[in-house]
């Protein structure tokens, strides 16, 4: 089906807006009340804040017709309502991430006023979808000298994504590096491309700021204008480095396939100054207690329950956030071998950092005896839930995202500050770090977070420690010195 009339997306909009926002009223009447007033203030800024975001992201991917942020959430419309067949490329595909982008805006401006307890404004009938014709676009001519660097993109992404090679994360990192290629060297023909060229790129970056996509300040501006301009911070060795890593995978598969002589990026990476360890922080006992101890957890104050369960699940189980983000309640079950685990899958919708990411986590005592989060799962199931975590929304990195903004706020307000490089992320180091100090193997260790192991015997043969020997000889062996005693008279673990 890759034609749907205008009026069958006018009613899928419709219909879509009202399900978002009786979802979020849901959410409103479960919430514990009355709140204290400081609180509800925090809790306000917050969600205006992030409302006001997703609607310039919107406003803006509407403008520049440009339909990444929205195709995650199409592409789980489509599936809520059993219409297939809709190809990514197609006209009516392009449509409905228009329309879901209208839909949002709109959804965004009534939750706004409603956050303030404001429901004057009714909901209104939403424009009729857009008269789109197909898009026209002026495709170059092949270089007698050789193709653009553009062309080459587009057939080293194509194969990537038909051999399943790239997730959608990882198409949508890799292709924003390699137009930024593309507007650098001006997509010179590839065989223009030498080492002195791709300097070039390499010296640009350099002077570019960080997150120039997404900041306000930056992303309507060509990268000559940025470079010219007075910039106190620039992009990071680490992001430098994927940029050129990104643009050496291409020039390696343009070389293989005989499109250029040579790697014009080969031994291009910067010098870090750093070593990886030292980037990010580990959370000492005083900040686990700053957390976890915090006013909101002492008095069991948290109006959404992912705030209570996903950093306590992190500091357990040393999972990535995106992995705890995404999980469905069939993802937490007991094993054959009698451990309860998180099944670290990449069904659809779900995505995983790489192969090496799918694993069986054993979950410790305290999350299933004390915190009874399998009795939680049960009473999610018995209310015909599906995800551990539903009111969480893909983003383009995944459904991490409204958590990682929420965790930085939270920690700021504990008194952990940005100088000391602490960030969700700290949760895996801590996990990871505690192990090894207690002198744990390595290996076993990397069975739990999910490294890979590049050995040739253990890496290709042997096939992994079942979750019973994970769990008594490395999860077991976990122990924070905080005391969380509190949480355990929490609602979300007593019902």
């Amino acid at each position: 089906m890759n034609s749907l009339t205008k009026e069958d997306i006018d009613r899928l909009m419709k219909a879509h807006l009202q399900k978002m926002l009786d979802e979020a009223e849901d959410e409103r009447v479960t919430r514990r009340g009355p709140v204290c007033r400081e609180s509800l203030r925090y809790e306000q800024e917050e969600q205006v804040e992030r409302l006001n975001d997703n609607h310039a992201d919107f406003r803006q991917a509407l403008a520049e017709n440009d339909y990444d942020i929205i195709k995650g959430s199409v592409d789980e419309l489509l599936s809520d309502n059993n219409i297939s067949g809709v190809e990514p490329r197609s006209d009516t595909y392009k449509r409905l991430c228009r329309e879901l982008l209208k839909t949002s805006i709109r959804y965004n401006e009534i939750e706004s006023k409603r956050t303030f307890g404001d429901y004057s404004d009714p909901i209104p009938e939403l424009p009729k979808a857009a008269n789109l014709h197909p898009e026209t676009t002026s495709t170059r001519p092949h270089e007698t000298q050789g193709e653009r660097l553009s062309v080459i993109t587009e057939k080293y992404a194509e194969e990537q994504r038909r051999t399943g090679a790239w997730t959608e994360k990882t198409d949508i990192e890799v292709i924003s590096s390699l137009r930024l290629l593309e507007e650098i060297l001006s997509d010179l023909p590839i065989t223009s491309i030498d080492a002195g060229a791709f300097r070039q790129f390499k010296e640009t970056l350099l002077k570019l700021p960080p997150n120039m996509r997404k900041d306000r300040r930056y992303r309507k501006l060509t990268v000559d204008e940025m470079v010219s301009m007075d910039i106190a911070n620039h992009i990071s060795p680490v992001t430098i480095n994927k940029h050129i890593g990104r643009a050496s995978a291409l020039f390696e598969w343009a070389v293989n396939n005989s499109y250029m002589s040579r790697n014009p990026a080969s031994k291009m990476q910067v010098r870090r100054h750093k070593k990886a360890s030292e980037e990010r922080g580990t959370f000492t006992a005083d900040d686990l207690a700053k957390l976890f101890r915090n006013q909101a957890f002492l008095e069991d104050s948290h109006v959404r329950s992912w705030y209570f369960w996903i950093p306590i699940i992190g500091l357990y189980t040393g999972m990535r956030l995106n992995e705890i983000a995404q999980l469905h309640l069939e993802d937490i079950y007991k094993g054959s071998d009698g451990a309860y685990v998180i099944d670290v899958n990449d069904k659809p919708p779900r995505h995983l950092k790489n192969t090496a990411s799918r694993r069986l986590v054993p979950l410790h005592d305290f999350l299933v005896n004390d915190l009874r989060l399998i009795d939680y799962v049960e009473r999610l199931k018995g209310e015909g839930g599906t995800r551990l975590f539903p009111e969480l929304t893909k983003r383009r990195d995944g459904y991490g995202h409204d958590v990682t903004r929420w965790f930085t706020r939270f920690r700021k307000a504990c008194g952990i500050p940005d100088g000391e490089k602490k960030v969700f992320h700290s949760f895996r180091h801590t996990f990871i770090n505690t192990l090894t100090q207690l002198g744990i193997d390595d290996k076993w260790i990397g069975a739990v977070v999910g490294h890979g192991d590049d050995s040739q015997t253990t890496g290709r043969y042997f096939k992994g420690h079942a979750p019973e020997f994970l769990k008594e000889n490395v999860v077991d062996k976990l122990r924070y010195d905080v005391d969380l005693s509190h949480l355990k008279k929490s609602r979300l673990v007593t019902g």
